[in-house]
């Protein structure tokens, strides 16, 4: 199982393992937010995807559980999806389960391990994240990572009955420096 590090979190790489913990301890709500579907199904679905590694035709999927080092509760999930290896890009994602954890750091110190291991071990060269432009805190998050808006993309989410503007950004391995973390 691949594991890292930060003063306050242990993140998990998502295995079979991960998956029956979360199908057996979460609530349906949760999973059906997590996962988009329930049951049985959905539980073979993913414990066979964790176990082929992550991958369909042509993307991968590379994502961490994130939790307390100190109380080993679930705090939420990041990494990357949409993984493109022939270009070497990929898009970052990020989320915390509950709002009593929001404004705490945690999503930042994650993703001071999350970056690091896209460029290094996946060797991308390119990191996007689309965001609402609602979403203030990622907004936000992202830019004390140094990444750069490139784009608005208009109406390109349908969520509860609306189509919703995602606003692009990105980071590059040539802009990206261990050094300057926030």
């Amino acid at each position: 199982m691949e594991i890292l590090t930060t003063e306050r979190l242990v993140l998990r790489r998502f295995t079979p393992e991960i998956i029956q913990e979360l199908f057996a301890h979460q609530p349906e709500k949760e999973l059906k937010r997590l996962f988009g579907e329930t049951g049985s199904h959905a539980y073979a679905v993913w414990y066979k995807r964790c176990k082929i590694g992550l991958r369909t035709h042509n993307n991968t999927f590379s994502f961490f559980q994130i939790r307390d080092k100190e109380t080993d509760r679930i705090l939420g999930g990041g990494g990357f999806h949409n993984y493109r290896e022939e270009v070497s890009r990929a898009e970052l994602g990020y989320a915390l389960e509950k709002e009593a954890d929001f404004r705490k750091g945690y999503m930042s110190e994650a993703l001071s391990v999350i970056i690091p291991y896209g460029f290094n071990e996946m060797k991308l060269n390119r990191m996007e994240a689309f965001i609402s432009p609602d979403n203030l805190a990622s907004i936000k998050l992202v830019q004390r990572w140094h990444f750069t808006h490139e784009a608005t993309l208009k109406e390109h989410f349908f969520d509860k009955g609306i189509f919703i503007d995602s606003l692009v950004y990105r980071l590059l391995k040539s802009e990206y420096s261990e050094q300057h973390h926030p």
